[in-house]
């Protein structure tokens, strides 16, 4: 089942450098999964590492052609300020996992892809946190938008799958609607998925439109609304077209 050596080699040979102290041999995870469960299961590690389950689940899917999917956890730990990994750029180890992913992935020729995710702060400003002793009504004015300025539209994105205790690794796709660009997930049609709309050009237009693709959910930001009577005019416009459809503004 392979030995610290093997998986060595293997980790060395794929990573082109030395980056991984005793990496798990490939083979006996593949053989572990094998033993232990079908070939649609979903694996989960949270000790990754160098990444190796993740390129033990897609050996085992080209070689048996099965649909096994992973999850595999690691701490973003730094890597030894004089060693081979950061003169190579990698400055932690769950770099270093997802690089090995991706080349091993070429190398299997497994298509499938994979998503990295990370735990982040909530995105609300640091501040906004206060006891009503230390609030005036100045401050209450100001922290109406009490969310951090530089979110991008992926984190609003992954705000709205976390409060819809949704799956995240659906598929995401980008389309242009009135010039305006919407996010989609896992939107397949009718009542399903997610429609975003993150900028700053909500015209009755572009809202009928997102109404009749008449998603899942519609999610839109707060600060896209000057005032409370836009907010209400798309939530009418969603009673009308989209009754069905659950309107988030975050």
């Amino acid at each position: 089942m392979g030995s610290t050596q093997s998986g060595q080699d293997h980790v060395d040979n794929i990573m082109k450098g030395s980056f991984f102290d005793t990496p798990k041999p490939v083979e006996l995870v593949k053989h572990l999964i094998r033993i232990s469960t079908k070939k649609n299961p979903l694996i989960v590690d949270f000790f990754a590492g160098s990444g190796t389950t993740a390129e033990s689940v897609m050996q085992l899917n080209a070689e048996d052609n099965g649909g096994r999917k992973y999850i595999i956890v690691t701490l973003d730990e730094e890597t030894p300020e004089n060693s081979e990994a950061r003169k190579a750029g990698y400055k932690t180890i769950d770099q270093i996992s997802r690089e090995r992913i991706r080349r091993a992935a070429v190398k299997i020729g497994d298509k499938s892809g994979f998503r990295a995710l990370k735990v982040d702060s909530t995105g609300l400003k640091e501040d906004v946190f206060k006891t009503a002793g230390d609030l005036d009504q100045v401050d209450l004015l100001q922290d109406i938008d009490n969310h951090s300025d530089n979110r991008s539209d992926y984190d609003l994105l992954y705000d709205v799958l976390v409060d819809g205790a949704l799956e995240y690794n659906r598929p995401i796709t980008i389309e242009t609607m009135n010039d305006e660009q919407l996010i989609k997930y896992d939107y397949l049609g009718e009542l399903s998925g997610v429609v975003c709309y993150f900028g700053e050009n909500l015209t009755d237009e572009l809202t009928r439109q997102i109404a009749t693709l008449k998603p899942l959910i519609a999610a839109f930001k707060e600060s896209t609304f000057d005032k409370s009577a836009q907010k209400v005019n798309v939530m009418e416009q969603f009673r009308i077209i989209s009754p069905d459809t659950k309107v988030k503004v975050i």
